[in-house]
């Protein structure tokens, strides 16, 4: 008879290890206190660009498994009251210009579970939770399509109540349901587990207009004898953040020193690249006039190069978000090259602003007209000159009265 109850507590017991051979692998030691899971958030831009205001959510909805299918096969909960569990949704907010990142934490706070045990929910973000942003043809905030499984352990809290004590965390795989019944099944048997839960956004943002463009370039003549009529070549590419959406080709504009005429020029993607990541254009600039980019993504790396001309020494100022970051001068008759964009942590075209909320990306072109004497020598080697002559003609001074001393000391002949 012992025997015999031997074995039946020996079979329940295996039957009760396989009725949570589902679960009970998710507890392995890697799993977190419950008390210190929470979900983070990151919004994922190209550099030079502010996080906007903006709200996140978070759904839980629980699972169970799947009637007739395998044992690592799991579909939503029907709902049945006796064994429905709940964890309230979740959040985070960002104010505009915080850090890319941020957590919701607390996350059981106000959660209910019927009874102790491991109960398995799915993590869903809510799309399209920014109406602000979505509204604007010029932003654009992709959510993230991420879905996370959470075995949350609760126990007896002694009291009468129950506890979360453990979490462990799969990136699971999700198969359409097959048959009648909508929805997906989700399998995390062979998944690894991780270690937080993390959903990534993506935002870009395309800045500027008219009245405060996202990027310009002004040119300056400076000179007592410098032909202010002349022409600059100048050769501008730009090249787009990956991955945002900006329609070419477009028009800049040419606006003079007294603003009242403008000339549009296109922008377009350059050729033989063919990239639509790489845009430009090629024009002329003189003393007064702006070259101005009404729109660009934030984001957007430049080069500029200004053709030089004889006698011409050109200096490039770069400012951005209202601060000055380069003054590029490679002196008389060489061309003027803002070649930034090679360097790590090149500067970019950013929405950030100075402090008056403009937006102040900027190169400011500055060329100075050295005179040539007649002789055809440059006056700023004229001092050079000056002391050679002095010295040549001390020398011949020298080498003068030397010969008149041999003069004098000769013997003088009497006939």
């Amino acid at each position: 008879m012992k025997k015999y109850f031997s074995r039946i507590t020996l079979a329940m017991m295996v039957a009760l290890v396989m009725s949570l051979g589902v679960a009970l692998p998710a507890m392995a030691a890697d799993s977190v206190p419950a008390n210190e899971f929470s979900i983070t958030k990151l919004i994922e831009t190209p550099e030079g660009t502010t996080i906007p205001e903006s709200l996140f959510e978070f759904n839980f909805d629980q699972l169970m498994p799947l009637p007739g299918g395998a044992a690592d096969q799991w579909i939503l909960h029907n709902g049945s009251a006796s064994a429905t569990a709940t964890i309230p949704m979740a959040s985070v907010t960002f104010a505009e210009g915080d850090e890319p990142t941020a957590t919701a934490g607390n996350i059981f706070a106000g959660a209910t579970w019927p009874h102790a045990g491991e109960f398995v929910f799915r993590i869903t973000e809510t799309p399209d939770t920014n109406p602000a942003i979505a509204a604007d043809p010029d932003r654009t905030m992709e959510y993230s399509e991420q879905v996370f499984v959470i075995v949350v352990r609760v126990s007896n809290d002694g009291s009468g109540g129950f506890t979360p004590t453990q979490v462990a965390i799969f990136d699971p795989s999700v198969t359409p349901r097959p048959g009648a019944d909508p929805g997906n099944i989700y399998s995390w048997g062979t998944a690894v587990k991780i270690e937080e839960v993390v959903f990534i956004n993506e935002y870009t943002a395309i800045i500027g207009d008219i009245d405060d463009p996202a990027f310009e370039i002004s040119k300056t003549i400076e000179g007592e004898y410098a032909n202010l009529t002349t022409l600059f070549d100048f050769s501008v590419r730009f090249q787009i953040p990956a991955g945002v959406d900006f329609p070419t080709p477009f028009e800049a504009w040419i606006i003079n020193a007294s603003a009242e005429t403008t000339v549009s020029v296109t922008v377009d993607v350059i050729q033989p690249q063919n990239n639509p990541q790489f845009i430009g254009v090629d024009t002329q600039l003189g003393h007064g006039e702006r070259l101005v980019f009404p729109q660009l993504p934030a984001g957007t790396s430049f080069r500029v190069i200004e053709t030089q001309q004889d006698n011409f020494d050109g200096v490039a100022v770069i400012t951005l978000e209202g601060s000055q970051v380069a003054t590029i001068s490679p002196g008389i008759g060489v061309n003027v090259d803002t070649d930034l964009w090679a360097m790590p942590g090149a500067p970019v075209i950013s929405d950030n602003g100075d402090p008056n909320g403009d937006l102040s990306n900027s190169v400011a072109f500055t060329n100075t007209y050295v005179v040539s004497p007649l002789t055809g020598l440059i006056i700023g080697s004229m001092p050079f000159l000056v002391g050679l002559l002095v010295a040549l003609l001390i020398l011949a001074m020298m080498v003068a009265s030397r010969q008149r001393r041999r003069i004098e000391e000769l013997p003088v002949a009497y006939g």
